[in-house]
């Protein structure tokens, strides 16, 4: 804004000093008036000067502080300014997942009811389990019933059962490590045998009025990936005089991942 102004005034003193010399050209001045003009033209040309000198200085500044400019953005792109990022550590990742297995045997008849089978004896089960798995398996809780099914029906004798199992009486077991010498197992008794039942027990394979004894189970535990349940669901029959084999459900050893 100041140049601007100063480049006025300069034009306006150009002005005026050709203003004044075309006049005293045309109007010569009286003897006694000309030490005024000459005064005039003096202090017009020391204005006018000095106008030009402060423009040159400040044209001169203004040029030094562009140079800066420039040789600061040179210097920039030559030695480009360096940038630490710092990036936060990728997390560890998670350990796999520490999953067994929960395994049962086969089932065994308690010694003191064992096969013939009388009336006023009451079969009790051995429910045996294992740990499968390379973990421990942690707070086993087993739910289980022994009871008489048609043998034309045991291919859906579990799921037939299954609601009793889940209100049956809750036995707790302690922790299984893996590769553990000692196997878990509980006892489960099944109803006092009358004589029909005895009766039915030792019919023929192919009787529609035969019962095999079965036992069903449901193990809840927990491992270090979570909590599951497994199935225990097998089944003792008579094939002939003497002769009982142990049936195997699709069910048996069935696990269920439940939180």
């Amino acid at each position: 804004m100041l140049d601007i102004i100063i480049s006025a005034v300069l034009g306006a003193l150009t002005a005026a000093t050709a203003y004044m010399g075309v006049y005293v050209t045309l109007h010569p001045p009286a003897e006694e008036q000309k030490s005024a003009w000459k005064s005039w033209f003096i202090a017009i040309a020391i204005l006018g000067v000095g106008l030009i000198v402060l423009q040159g200085y400040r044209a001169r500044s203004a040029s030094q502080e562009l140079q800066a400019q420039l040789d600061k953005i040179q210097h920039n792109t030559e030695t480009p300014p360096q940038v630490t990022v710092n990036v936060p550590p990728s997390p560890a990742p998670s350990p796999p997942s520490q999953h067994t297995h929960l395994t049962f045997l086969k089932g065994e008849i308690w010694k003191n009811s064992l096969p013939p089978f009388t009336s006023g004896m009451q079969p009790a089960m051995h429910i045996i389990y294992d740990n499968g798995g390379d973990f421990t398996i942690k707070n086993p809780r087993q739910r289980a019933v022994v009871v008489l099914v048609n043998a034309s029906e045991i291919n859906r004798s579990f799921q037939d059962h299954k609601k009793d199992v889940l209100k049956a009486f809750v036995s707790n077991g302690g922790d299984v490590p893996p590769h553990s010498p000692m196997i878990q197992y509980h006892t489960f008794s099944g109803p006092i045998l009358t004589n029909a039942d005895v009766a039915d027990l030792n019919r023929q394979a192919d009787d529609p009025q035969k019962k095999i004894l079965c036992g069903f189970s449901i193990i809840s535990w927990n491992d270090d990936s979570g909590a599951y349940e497994t199935s225990f669901a097998q089944c003792l029959s008579s094939e002939s005089p003497g002769v009982w084999n142990w049936h195997v459900l699709r069910e048996n050893d069935h696990e269920v991942k439940v939180k």
